[in-house]
């Protein structure tokens, strides 16, 4: 049984999609909120990491410095080569951990709802055509030296990176349920106006529209990455 760490950055309503998946492939999954006092684990007693997004923001360490020892985590654990997934925030610290530029959007602009990202030469057809995300963001990152950079956006340039093969960073949110939307669209209400925001029946018209088929791409990433045991 595969162990997998899942570092939290705030409390949802449910479990999110990737969780459950992991769970349904008969991974141990071993919750991490150090937002909330967890202490980090040994990163020798994981098979794989999922740092996934939240509120926090990396230009704002001071507010929450437990991120700081989240950073020099995910950093042994990419030296162990042990595979990390990482989310938003999560895909924010680690570019900001390996010396890329981490900031606000340079005109104001949010991301909130579904948007098309477009796969790099070097994707090698990790995404499918007209492939339309979640994402929920007010800060984005560069690509950090060293990475691969695979998917771009219109507001947001970079979207998705690569480190060797260990390494996976998405700056869009795969994993997000219905029920972490709704949570979304009330904590995130504040979005909704500014430059990037869709407003929420849009929103929910695309989670619609397009979740099933994020999602059943999301499943597929998992398996594939944490080199999980599909058959059956």
């Amino acid at each position: 049984m595969k162990k997998i760490l899942v570092i939290g950055h705030r409390h949802y309503p449910e479990p999110d999609a990737g969780v459950v998946h992991l769970k349904n492939r008969g991974c141990e999954i071993l919750h991490c909120r150090p937002f909330a006092g967890d202490e980090l684990p040994d990163p020798g007693t994981v098979d794989g990491v999922v740092l996934t997004g939240g509120p926090q923001m990396v230009t704002e360490r001071e507010k929450a410095p437990y991120l700081d020892a989240e950073m020099e985590f995910a950093m042994r654990i990419i030296d162990a080569e042990t595979p990390l997934l990482a989310i938003c925030l999560g895909a924010q610290m680690v570019a900001y951990r390996l010396g890329a530029r981490v900031d606000w959007h340079p005109e104001g602009a949010v991301a909130f709802g579904f948007h098309e990202i477009h796969p790099t030469s070097v994707a090698d057809g990790l995404f499918p055509d007209n492939f339309k995300v979640l994402s929920g963001n007010a800060q984005g990152f560069e690509t950090p030296t060293g990475a691969e950079l695979l998917a771009s956006g219109t507001n947001w340039p970079n979207q998705a990176y690569r480190i060797d093969g260990h390494l996976l960073a998405f700056q869009f949110h795969p994993e997000v349920t219905r029920g972490i939307l709704n949570n979304w669209h009330e904590v995130m209400a504040h979005y909704v106006g500014r430059p990037g925001a869709q407003d929420i029946s849009e929103q929910n018209e695309a989670f619609a529209r397009h979740d099933p088929t994020l999602k059943k791409w999301y499943r597929s990433i998992l398996d594939e990455f944490f080199d999980l045991d599909v058959a059956g």
